[in-house]
């Protein structure tokens, strides 16, 4: 609020180092850094398990910038479906992030999603679990329209990069969300989408820009989940 005063701001260039892993009863402190750069402000966010914050692991870095007053190119909401889940179907729907995405539709190369997004005061502009559930519409789609390119894989895609987040101005409120997601890129092992949420009425409250997802094979996932256990 001080750099920016009541001005609009959007977060870009996000580079996603490590995840942010946890277990039941551990605890990590979490701290968020801000640095003064010619555009903005820089960000970076840390966590360590020491309660002198020693041995920091870097999980995100980006750029805090005076938002561009140039609307994006809408995305497309309309397109052929090719498939359909719904909140049971959906495979990643494990824990209370996931919750909010009630169902899911894909197309060739787009796809949408249902989001219920609850009540959470003033203290958000935009309900993170809301803007959770638009990027694993994204998520589930980059592996739905892989399938159907390169051949059925049993891989996931998860985010690498990220271009540029921006939220409307505006408290969160509860309610029914919906999630858009159009690809722009698509390779073997990588896939680039924008990513929009609206409200009921249709109106945008975030866009998710130059999404880059990138495929991370099962076995890997698995050994580094067993690492976690032991």
């Amino acid at each position: 609020a001080e750099h920016f005063g009541d001005a609009p701001a959007a977060l870009r260039d996000l580079a996603l180092a490590n995840p942010l892993l946890g277990e039941p009863g551990s605890e990590r402190r979490l701290r968020v850094t801000l640095r003064r750069h010619a555009e903005g402000l820089q960000c970076f966010v840390r966590s360590s398990a020491d309660v002198d914050g020693g041995d920091e692991t870097l999980h995100l870095s980006g750029l805090l910038v005076p938002a561009d007053a140039t609307a994006p190119v809408a995305l497309r909401r309309d397109f052929a479906v090719e498939r359909r889940l719904k909140h049971s179907e959906i495979a990643t729907n494990a824990g209370d992030c996931y919750a909010p995405l009630q169902e899911l539709a894909f197309g060739a190369d787009a796809a949408s999603g249902r989001i219920r997004s609850a009540a959470i005061g003033s203290r958000f502009r935009a309900d993170p679990f809301a803007l959770y559930g638009a990027l694993c519409t994204a998520i589930n789609a980059a592996g739905h329209i892989a399938a159907h390119r390169y051949g059925a894989h049993d891989d996931q895609f998860l985010p690498h990069r990220l271009g540029r987040v921006a939220v409307e101005a505006g408290v969160a409120e509860a309610g029914e969300l919906h999630s858009h997601a159009e690809l722009r890129r698509a390779e073997a092992d990588a896939l680039e989408f924008d990513v929009e949420l609206s409200d009921a009425a249709g109106r945008v409250r975030a866009r998710l820009d130059g999404l880059v997802l990138r495929r991370v094979g099962r076995a890997a996932l698995q050994r580094r989940d067993t690492a976690r256990r032991e």
